[in-house]
């Protein structure tokens, strides 16, 4: 190899040597971050895909890792990895899909972990409601529908199913349910107002603009919209998809929470 020899003239031999030492510098950063990054791709179910979007910017930022997502129902996703799909988390909307992966031996059941749990709301254009004495005479005196997810389908379905028998209500909505395929068609009966009112997430509300017109249900009255996270066969070993799942349970808890979810074993 030549060597270049650089006279000391009117200190042009300091600037050029402090030049090269900034451009070694510059390459060895670049071919350290090159030699460390790595990717993984995470299954997100579809009601926490904008607030994945969020947590996924910030970790991209934060370690130089790529993440890509996917997007779908939680329980497409789980038949995606039963037959093995490469991705190495999954971000379920409930815990019966991990658990189910678990059992047949595809996701890893010691990285098992709650990531958020959701919040149910009742929501109208038309009623204002201020507490749950409200809310049960408005449900019980509305004659219009009251659009909800399927509770065979939907954990928020389930949800607002327990809310009306704790209520006592059943029999006022025999005729008046409208059932959507999930939280977000439910939402969306109301907004179209094919629905005079409907039992939906806050998390979706949120989503939507919506900054009045609703009321959230006391979480005594339901049992809990918990969301489970697990790494999948795939990931188990990956220390990537290790450190995603970490930094999703431990330092995006404000990030979950200005969402419309409780964040926490017991959600305090």
């Amino acid at each position: 190899m030549s060597q270049i020899i650089m006279q000391p003239q009117n200190g042009k031999r300091t600037v050029v040597s402090n030049m090269v030492k900034w451009l070694l510098g510059v390459s060895f950063a670049v071919c350290t971050f090159l030699a460390h990054s790595g990717e993984i791709k995470v299954a997100v179910a579809a009601n926490f895909k904008t607030t994945a979007q969020i947590i996924t910017e910030n970790f991209q930022q934060k370690t130089g890792h790529k993440v890509t997502l996917i997007t779908a129902s939680s329980s497409a996703l789980a038949n995606q990895i039963f037959h093995d799909a490469p991705y190495d988390i999954f971000l379920s909307a409930d815990l019966s899909r991990p658990q189910w992966l678990i059992k047949n031996n595809k996701a890893d059941a010691n990285s098992l972990i709650l990531y958020a749990t959701g919040q149910l709301a009742f929501f109208s254009q038309k009623y204002s409601v201020a507490s749950l004495e409200d809310l049960k005479n408005t449900l019980k005196l509305q004659t219009g529908k009251l659009a909800i997810a399927n509770p065979k389908f939907a954990p928020y379905g389930k949800s607002a199913k327990e809310l009306i028998s704790s209520l006592g209500i059943n029999d006022a909505l025999v005729n008046k349910l409208v059932l959507g395929n999930n939280v977000i068609q439910a939402l969306q009966f109301v907004q179209s107002a094919n629905a005079e009112s409907g039992l939906v997430s806050v998390s979706q509300l949120l989503e939507s603009g919506a900054e009045q017109h609703y009321f959230i249900i006391p979480k005594q009255l339901h049992s809990p919209i918990n969301q489970f996270a697990v790494l999948t066969n795939h990931g188990k070993n990956n220390q990537l998809a290790k450190q995603y799942l970490d930094y999703l349970t431990q330092d995006s808890k404000t990030v979950i929470s200005n969402k419309g979810y409780l964040t926490g074993v017991n959600n305090d």
